[in-house]
């Protein structure tokens, strides 16, 4: 079986309820300097929450050639609670990075929002093959809702019937990595 080494951090762009970091080269070097210290990890898999479309580029960069990326937003109508001027809202949501010299992305996906109502939070599924085995892994970068228990449990069951459809055995290993908003002391996710 197939190993690898993975990380889940949620990069703090919103700050809230002030709104967004908006010293953005003091952000980007903070996640360099973050990135810089886990890429000597030799860290295959990366799993970002909170990512803008700006950061996401800067961090592709930052990781360099030796990783693929995909992003998923976050629809309007999330945001729009927690925008400062929601006639001009900054989407952000969820980023992995995948060692392109470990693995073939298949293919990745958003997962849309949990209630349907656009409301909720999303996820980023990726699919990918071990170059060595040809194993097949499915990651599933979540960021369940930092505020409601109720939604937090609705989201993660609503994915987790998306990652494991049924209870027969698969020959795939499935991830699920994230923000999930919970220190799981006491019962705090439900």
């Amino acid at each position: 079986m197939g190993r690898f080494e993975g990380l889940s951090g949620n990069l703090w762009e919103v700050s809230r309820p002030y709104g967004y970091v908006t010293d953005t080269a003091c952000r980007l070097t903070r996640v360099q300097k973050e990135l810089d210290v886990l890429k000597a990890q030799h860290v295959d898999v990366f799993c970002f929450q909170e990512v803008t479309e700006a950061t996401f580029g800067a961090v592709a960069s930052m990781l360099g050639e030796n990783y693929q990326g995909a992003i998923s937003l976050h629809g309007i109508a999330y945001w729009a609670a927690y925008q400062q001027d929601p006639s001009h809202p900054v989407l952000n949501g969820n980023a992995t990075f995948i060692n392109k010299n470990k693995f073939d992305i298949v293919f990745a996906t958003d997962v849309p929002s949990y209630p349907s109502d656009g409301t909720g939070n999303h996820a980023l599924y990726v699919q990918c093959t071990l170059k060595d085995d040809c194993q097949v892994f499915h990651f599933m970068n979540v960021h369940l809702d930092g505020y409601r228990a109720k939604r937090r449990k609705r989201e993660l069951t609503a994915l987790l019937s998306i990652m494991f459809p049924s209870f027969s055995s698969t020959d795939h290993t499935q991830v699920l990595m994230g923000d999930f908003n919970t220190s799981f002391k006491g019962n705090n996710l439900c």
